[in-house]
């Protein structure tokens, strides 16, 4: 027993041998002098090849290091991407404070790898591109930061809970443009449905289409400034598709029908038909054999070129154009007959890379989604024009991104833009977008399973019914039995006396078995006696075992005491070290979010953006309230899950030297609750 005892391993000794062994393995990869250590391919310049000191972002998105970037394109004059060849919009540098977090993080891990790759000679950016060489990523350094430089850029009014309708707090109730003050109201219709009402200087209200509205020389454009617009559609903006698509009978509808003639080539009345009917050449008949011998199920509507499946009314494809914008009432809110179109510089194209748009009056975004079916709505880049006066049009004024990053939403008023980032990974995406297959997939089939039930519980309906017409022939054959029952009766009466005789018989067998009974007691109550004996044999024995176990389980109870305060400290080394990497890695997740808040310097036809707020944490939506004052100071929404924090952009007209050389500022908070 005590060899046995010696090679029993208990539970909590693994325990702490599999703790000890995962401590040295998180040590080893650790360690700081870890000299086989890969440079990430991001990390590096594209120009220097070296690790980047000051990465800074040109408008095309791509990372450099300071120096390099500046005297491309400041020293040389080059107006294109060194990276992606692509022409850039304006001059403008923006510094990439999240990537230059993860660059530090990854020298101080590993310090001789990044030894044979810096590049200590770079020089710093001068201060009109102070953001990088003046502001930290240190939080001690940024917080010395926080004061006089946020209030002077930032002001922060009020936070409330985040109602369902948060989104309508931007909108305007007063807008004066060419001349015209438009008044909005919010009320309900005739049918008991909420809505805006707008008039035109006092005039009489009407309902307004849209929430807002932006007016220019050309007239009046009603929008919703959160909707996203699909940039290549069936139809032009505002005119709405039928629910009902190629199986509308209504000939009075007055919805679009963009849509192929279920009947294709052998509708009757295609003068007449709303829909849209295939060629002739598109037909192809069905035959005795092969593929073709077989409709195609998706009939006139199959888009796939080489369909090898017969499509006897012929098909059609649809072909999707570049939406297009009208002004669809006058200055004096007038509807127009003839709607007048846009001009907006990217949907002036055939085709564009954009997928989806957001018109936000005075600024339109165009986003461009990462490639891939499950990145459709993560953003990779937008695109942003700005209306300019003095060419009666929308301008394209750049194009933001962030390395690693979507863009979860930007917004535009006066002469203030803000962008959310948040971070990106392909891979993740995709399995999500994996994941959500798969459930739809199992949905599906837990649709079919309900319709088997349901027919399986009409057949069990169907044989309650048969069971039901069998129970009356039940009871018929219950009758006969019962009369039977009674003929059994008188039988068994008969059978009764027969066994009192031979009951009998038994008690005289039963006397004698009792004699034969007896004298086997005898011979039993002797051999108790010396069972007797030999268990209290036995007690003894166990008596002498059990004094053993005692000594050792006290033997046991020690060494477990013992090894449960080593646990214990070790827990709380454990619980110090998991604390301090958990500061560290809210830190570093807190910075791959920022939202940048950008000021328009110059004009909507020669934009001068300058990065001034550059705070690293996520938001879910954004709103720029209407101009405050003449100074162009205006509200800013901030909403954070059932949180909304309200801001005022208070930036002077002019910057000055003294303010440009704390741009951007980093605040490590807007406010205390943010």
């Amino acid at each position: 027993n005590t060899h046995k005892n010696q090679d029993r391993i208990s539970i909590d000794n693994f325990a702490i041998m599999i703790t000890a062994i995962a401590t040295t393995v998180n040590n080893y990869l650790n360690k700081d002098d870890r000299v086989n250590a890969v440079v990430p391919d991001a990390f590096l310049c594209p120009v220097t090849h070296r690790l980047m000191e000051h990465p800074y972002m040109t408008m095309a998105g791509q990372t450099y290091e300071w120096e390099a970037i500046h005297n491309w394109v400041h020293a040389e004059g080059k107006r294109t991407d060194p990276l992606s060849r692509q022409e850039l919009q304006n001059s403008t540098l923006i510094p990439n404070h999240a990537l230059r977090s993860q660059i530090q993080e990854w020298i101080q891990n590993h310090p001789k790898a990044a030894a044979e790759v810096r590049n200590l000679e770079a020089r710093k950016p001068s201060p009109a591109y102070s953001s990088a060489a003046s502001v930290s990523i240190d939080t001690t350094q940024r917080t010395t930061r926080d004061g006089k430089g946020l209030e002077s850029a930032l002001k922060f009014k009020s936070s409330s809970k985040a109602l369902k309708h948060s989104k309508t707090l931007s909108l305007h109730h007063q807008i004066s443009a060419e001349g015209h003050v438009y008044d909005f109201k919010e009320g309900k219709t005739n049918t008991g449905k909420w809505c805006r009402f707008v008039r035109c200087d006092g005039g009489n209200w009407m309902q307004a289409p849209k929430p807002m509205l932006f007016a220019s020389k050309h007239g009046v454009i009603f929008y919703d400034p959160n909707e996203m617009i699909d940039t290549m559609s069936l139809t032009d903006y505002g005119v709405e598709l039928c629910k009902f698509q190629n199986n509308c009978t209504n000939k009075a509808c007055s919805f679009a029908h963009p849509f192929p003639c279920k009947f294709g080539v052998k509708c009757r009345d295609k003068s007449a038909c709303k829909f849209v009917h295939p060629s002739q050449d598109s037909v192809q008949p069905l035959a005795k054999t092969g593929p073709c011998s077989k409709p195609c199920r998706y009939s006139v509507s199959c888009t796939r070129k080489d369909c090898a499946h017969a499509h006897p009314i012929g098909r059609v494809k649809i072909q999707r154009k570049v939406i297009q914008l009208f002004y669809t009432h006058s200055l004096e809110l007038k509807e127009l007959t003839n709607k007048k179109p846009m001009t907006i510089d990217l949907l002036g194209q055939k085709t564009i890379r954009a997928t989806k748009m957001q018109f936000q009056g005075d600024y339109v975004f165009f986003f461009t989604p990462y490639p891939g079916p499950w990145a459709k709505e993560h953003y990779k880049s937008v695109e942003m024009c700005q209306y300019s006066v003095s060419k009666g049009r929308h301008v394209l004024a750049g194009q933001w991104e962030l390395q690693n990053h979507y863009i979860n939403c930007a917004i535009g008023g006066g002469k203030y833009m803000v962008i959310s980032f948040w971070p990106y990974e392909d891979e993740a995406m995709r399995a999500i977008w994996e994941a959500m297959r798969v459930q739809r997939g199992m949905e599906k089939d837990n649709q079919k399973l309900e319709k088997k039930i349901q027919a399986l519980e009409t057949k069990n309906a169907k044989a309650r019914h048969v069971i039901a017409k069998q129970g009356g022939m039940i009871k018929k054959q219950n009758k006969a039995i019962h009369q039977n029952r009674k003929v059994i009766s008188s039988m068994g009466k008969t059978i009764s006396r027969k066994n009192a005789a031979i009951g009998r018989m038994k008690a005289t067998i039963k006397s004698k078995d009792q004699y034969i009974s007896q004298q086997k007691s005898k011979i039993r109550s002797k051999d108790k006696y010396i069972s007797l004996q030999k268990s209290k044999i036995q007690s003894k024995d166990r008596y002498i075992s059990l004094q053993k176990t005692k000594i050792q389980s006290k033997d046991r109870y020690i060494s477990f005491q013992n090894s449960k305060i080593q646990r214990q400290k070790r827990e709380r080394e454990w619980a110090r070290t998991r604390a301090a990497q958990r500061r560290r890695r809210n830190e570093r997740f807190r910075l791959l979010d920022p939202i940048h808040v950008l000021v328009n310097e110059g004009s909507a036809s020669n934009p001068m953006w300058t990065l001034v707020v550059d705070y690293h944490k996520g938001a879910h939506n954004l709103e720029i309230g209407p101009k405050l004052n003449s100074r162009g100071d205006h509200q800013l929404f901030i909403t954070e899950n059932d949180k909304c924090f309200e801001f005022e952009l208070i930036l002077p007209n002019k910057i000055g030297a003294k303010m440009r050389s704390m741009l951007p500022i980093v605040p490590e908070k807007l406010c205390q609750e943010f």
